[in-house]
């Protein structure tokens, strides 16, 4: 999807002016297309007062844009479309991937084991008298993150992870419960849980060697 907003700031048109050609080809369109194509929506604008707009398909967008002209809308018209096409090619390897027998027993094993982890930083620090607050689970997610990229910023889903990815999530949050158990080091524990990601996908060798 995207919206008429975005396609005004991305042609350089006004917003108003955008509206104004969805309504104006609403009439050259079936009921059927306009209803599963294009979708009114409401929202607050900087001052507050509530402003209409249009999320759009692919198909909606190519109504749309089809009367926009000059060479920098055929290029943005192009953008578009090959964004369109990369999210459905990665909408259907996700729901590919998802329909495996394997993936949702790998998903839910994945989701218990981050539980048991949370369950077992808050048991520890309990144990030392000190108040378990959000951002230590944020840091435990973090440190799978880090785990799976060596990047603790980077973006991602379990439930865009493939089964063996998943089932390799529940293995390092297994080893992480161990050593919050042992009292290992937040940095330390980052550090192993990252090691046994590269030696499970082969990027090290069991002796360390690359």
């Amino acid at each position: 999807m995207t919206d008429s907003r975005l396609v005004a700031t991305e042609f350089g048109k006004s917003h108003k002016n955008v509206l104004r050609s969805i309504d104006a080809i609403q009439v050259d369109l079936s009921p059927e297309f306009w209803r599963l194509n294009f979708e009114p929506r409401d929202y607050a604008d900087d001052r507050g007062k509530v402003q209409r707009m249009f999320t759009l398909t692919q198909a909606g967008f190519t109504a749309l844009v089809m009367g926009f002209t000059g060479k920098k809308a055929v290029s943005l018209r192009e953008r578009f479309i090959v964004a369109f096409q990369r999210v459905t090619a990665e909408l259907a390897r996700l729901k590919a991937q998802r329909a495996a027998p394997e993936w949702k027993p790998a998903r839910l094993a994945s989701k218990s084991d981050f539980l048991n982890v949370v369950e077992m930083l808050k048991e520890c620090r309990e144990a030392k008298g000190k108040i378990t607050e959000r951002h230590h689970y944020t840091n435990e997610s973090k440190l799978m993150r880090f785990a799976f990229s060596g990047d603790t910023s980077t973006k991602w889903s379990r439930d865009n992870l493939s089964a063996e990815d998943l089932k390799l999530l529940a293995k390092i949050e297994r080893l992480n419960m161990r050593m919050l158990a042992r009292e290992l080091s937040y940095s330390d524990r980052k550090a192993q849980c990252r090691a046994l990601w590269l030696r499970e996908t082969g990027f090290i060798l069991e002796g360390g060697a690359a």
